[in-house]
């Protein structure tokens, strides 16, 4: 285990507000810890843990484009007031314009990296021994399933603070996911009976369809073009976190205070 895997682990178990805790670590500790979970593979064991730590991202990728949007705005006030004495060089104002036009490309690779992450977990626990638990799977992900809204569905950082959007969102990936589990239990049940027997074979061309078409609808591509796979889950969530570290020292740069993000 690293040292800063240890660190996020030590500042949540020390707090008795683990998901406030969570909201103070710094970027770099929760780069660690969320590369400690998908590498060498998912674990979706973890995948709500996972995703509530890409959401504290979020919201540090958010506040990256909110202080470049903010120093934009300063530069050009004061370009006015004062022609020739500009606070910005030239490239620095490309460099801010870059990062403040972010936040459309943040909020696509967040939320299709979350859904995907949703979606396989989904999966992966319908076609395991556990699938008894599904529901209690859904309703970590999905709390407004019950009616549950506002702070007692935050138990989870992915699942607060969301903007009307994202709660707009949720609800249409709730009902995609109710329905995949829907049409699974009838495929399920009608090949149980053709065969007269409970063992299911879930690579059965039948069920791999359904999978497919589930994970892909409406899914956000990786660099090669996948869409809904777990290796496209962690390719969104790398290049998430290259660009977000990357934003981040460019703003460092320019101003060394803001690498108290980092």
């Amino acid at each position: 285990m690293s040292h800063d895997e240890e660190n996020i682990q030590e500042i949540i178990a020390r707090s008795s507000n683990p998901r406030l805790a969570l909201e103070k670590a710094p970027f770099r500790a929760l780069s660690c810890a969320i590369r400690s979970i998908i590498r060498p593979t998912l674990l979706f064991k973890q995948a709500p843990e996972l995703l509530d730590m890409l959401a504290q991202v979020k919201l540090i990728g958010q506040r990256i484009c909110t202080v470049a949007e903010q120093a934009l705005a300063i530069h050009a006030l004061s370009s006015l007031q004062q022609a020739g004495h500009e606070l910005l060089r030239d490239a620095e104002v490309k460099t801010l314009k870059r990062v403040a036009n972010r936040h459309d490309v943040y909020h696509q690779v967040y939320c299709g990296a979350k859904h995907t992450v949703i979606r396989r977990h989904i999966i992966e626990l319908w076609t395991s021994s556990e699938s008894h638990l599904l529901p209690v799977l859904l309703r970590t992900y999905f709390p407004q399933m019950e009616g549950i809204t506002g702070q007692a569905a935050a138990e989870y950082l992915f699942n607060a603070r969301m903007s009307e959007k994202e709660g707009d969102e949720s609800l249409t990936e709730m009902e995609m996911c109710f329905r995949f589990v829907s049409e699974a239990k009838i495929w399920e049940e009608r090949y149980c009976a053709e065969r007269n027997s409970d063992n299911v074979d879930f690579t059965d061309p039948g069920f791999q369809d359904l999978t497919r078409k589930f994970t892909r609808e409406n899914g956000i591509p990786d660099a090669a073009g996948q869409i809904g796979t777990v290796d496209a889950a962690v390719e969104l969530i790398e290049w998430y976190l290259a660009r977000v570290q990357n934003d981040i020292q460019h703003l460092a740069l320019i101003f060394p205070i803001s690498s108290a993000l980092a």
